[in-house]
């Protein structure tokens, strides 16, 4: 142990060799504070996918979230992430779990979610068209927020995605709004509306996430923006992902 010690000194000496002593002082706090945020990101990461495997989430895609854990956290770590803002989120896509199976996995005092997008069986399982490109196979989204800040009476939907672009950030999709939902209490305080993407149902309509009167995390889509008063939020995130 204590030759342990000696080595990793003469390590430090080393790496300090010419800084002042105020300089190695602020070298060494830096060093702190990111061993401090990076303990909390993996905590993080981890808690995610704890959540995952306890909502019924498939072994296998957990295990494809997990292969990405030092990616995902090396990258956050490089980020500046807004106050209040969640560092990281695991998005399922569709092809891997439906909209519905997913939907489940939403839970609001242990009641589970329910999609009421549906409307007969010939309707397609998995009903969102995204306005932008997103994976095909399970991915992170960076620096999420919860939609707060855009909350509003009436929300212009041009007007939104202009003022959020503005951040460097682009609206959450439906699928997002779902994971955002599955690992955060964001209906506990607002609703939240997929800006990012339409439901393939008669024209262009909105979906969003909102809790009905029984308590149940409800899926359902406006075609009506003017409607959504200021209980509904619209979620951002940076416009980088990774899979």
């Amino acid at each position: 142990m204590k030759s342990d010690v000696k080595n990793n000194v003469e390590n430090l000496v080393d790496i300090f060799k010419g800084l002042t002593p105020d300089k190695i002082n602020n070298v060494v706090s830096l060093a702190k504070e990111q061993r401090i945020k990076k303990n909390e990101l993996d905590a993080l990461f981890d808690a995610q996918v704890r959540v995952l495997g306890t909502r019924g989430c498939p072994e296998r895609v957990m295990e494809l979230f997990k292969q990405a854990q030092t990616r995902v956290v090396t990258k956050a770590l490089k980020m500046e992430i807004e106050k209040n803002h969640i560092p990281f989120l695991p998005v399922i896509t569709r092809n891997y779990i439906t909209v519905f199976s997913q939907m489940r996995m939403v839970l609001n005092k242990n009641v589970a979610g329910r999609n009421s997008i549906y409307r007969d069986n010939a309707t397609p399982a998995n009903p969102f068209r995204d306005l932008v490109k997103i994976p095909k196979e399970p991915y992170y989204i960076f620096n999420v927020e919860n939609g707060t800040s855009t909350k509003n009476g009436g929300p212009n939907k041009d007007e939104i995605k202009e003022q959020v672009a503005k951040h460097g950030y682009v609206c959450l999709t439906g699928i997002e709004i779902i994971a955002l939902a599955v690992h955060s209490d964001v209906l506990s305080k607002h609703n939240i509306l997929g800006m990012n993407s339409f439901c393939n149902e008669w024209g262009v309509a909105v979906p969003y996430l909102f809790i009905s009167t029984t308590g149940q995390p409800v899926l359902r889509y406006t075609y009506n923006l003017s409607n959504c008063d200021e209980e509904y939020g619209i979620p951002s995130r940076d416009c980088d992902v990774m899979i």
